[in-house]
């Protein structure tokens, strides 16, 4: 009856071992599933950033292109204003977004 009753607290615990081991890995895994996808907005919201960095480093650059433009070729139409008025126009929509 003794050896009965060891095997089954051998048994027992092994299950509870196995049991606690999945649910660690279990708990793991989501754990740096978490912080990835964590990581990962924060990456995205610099590279949003860096994004309307750009677009207003653009803008400027085709104003002052425009304006110098205009200054030595006057009767020359430019497709600059196009430009800023696209940029403006993206820019203005990703905010509302």
């Amino acid at each position: 009856m003794a050896n009965f009753e060891l095997i089954g607290e051998v048994v027992g615990g092994s299950i509870l071992f196995a049991i606690s081991g999945i649910s660690i890995y279990i708990l793991n895994y989501f754990r740096r599933k978490k912080e990835a996808i964590a990581s990962n907005e924060d990456d995205i919201e610099k590279l949003e950033l860096e994004i309307i960095r750009i677009r207003r480093l653009l803008l400027m650059i085709a104003k002052r292109m425009d304006r110098g433009n205009r200054k030595l070729h006057p009767d020359v139409d430019s497709d600059f204003e196009d430009l800023v008025k696209d940029l403006l126009t993206t820019e203005i929509l990703s905010k509302n977004e």
